[in-house]
């Protein structure tokens, strides 16, 4: 079993079955941003939110960032310590 620092949103995103383009739809981003999610990257914190914010709307359960595996700088910061 993967621990959370594990997952990536890739994983979150296809355990909800749902596409990276719906993601990406509803987050009213570009897919190549949602891509950059997906695989860890971090993220500024406005995508972030917005990300959350779809991913929480389609998939009906509030998430948090970390639950959710969206990586942000000030956590890419954390992790570096």
């Amino acid at each position: 079993m993967q621990t959370a620092e594990q997952y990536h949103f890739l994983t979150r995103r296809q355990e909800s079955g749902l596409t990276s383009e719906q993601f990406a739809e509803a987050a009213e981003l570009a897919l190549a941003e949602e891509y950059r999610a997906e695989i860890g990257c971090i993220m500024q914190p406005e995508i972030a939110s917005r990300l959350l914010a779809a991913f929480s709307r389609l998939t009906g359960r509030s998430w948090t960032m970390e639950e959710a595996a969206i990586k942000t700088p000030r956590e890419g910061i954390a992790r570096d310590e």
